[in-house]
């Protein structure tokens, strides 16, 4: 299994394999978003408080509560202390009021996202501007993902966020000499 994605070739033999691709239409702004999931080979087991907490799902004091009060389960089976052991791979489901949440435990997610004019590369609003994860608050790892190189506010085109720092600095380090393509529309004539 291999393929190649914006440059940068994924196959078993390199410490990655392809895990999934998701294509969705996204959010009000009919904006297009492409999701591609890559998992690491690694069998590292970590903690479910760690990992809730990682992404957002609470503090690891409410992680606990929710353990004992028996709100969170791991592959359907019910998990009352929260320094349990998960892999990667399990589902994790989240009983939240009268909603359950499930996300599938990822250690690393990258996701190809066409970033709309009038929202910035970074992970904080700047200047006024609304950040580019704004667009990502459904996807349940969004807190962890980190834009790889970034585009200016009033420009538009595909980004990529990572949570995977190695990841992100093969894409924008120069000594990789990843080809990158820009299509740029003037509306004036250059000279």
């Amino acid at each position: 299994l291999s393929a190649t994605i914006t440059g940068f070739t994924v196959s078993q033999s390199n410490t990655y394999r392809l895990f999934d691709i998701i294509c969705f239409l996204g959010t009000e702004k009919s904006l297009r978003i492409v999701i591609f999931l890559l998992i690491h080979t690694t069998t590292n087991m970590l903690r479910i408080d760690k990992f809730l907490s990682n992404i957002g799902r609470g503090t690891r004091q409410e992680i606990a509560v929710m353990c004992k009060k028996g709100l969170i389960k791991c592959n359907n089976q019910i998990i009352k202390n929260s320094s349990s052991k998960i892999n990667w791979g399990d589902v994790i489901s989240m009983q939240i009021d009268d909603e359950v949440r499930e996300v599938e435990a990822k250690e690393f997610v990258s996701i190809m996202l066409y970033k709309p004019k009038g929202y910035v590369c970074s992970d904080v609003e700047d200047g006024g501007h609304p950040s580019y994860n704004e667009l990502l608050q459904d996807c349940p790892y969004w807190l962890t993902l980190h834009v790889a190189g970034r585009l200016d506010f009033d420009t538009t085109g595909m980004v990529i966020a990572t949570n995977d720092g190695d990841f992100n600095h093969r894409i924008i380090s120069p000594k990789h000499k990843l080809v990158k393509s820009y299509l740029v529309s003037c509306e004036k004539e250059v000279t």
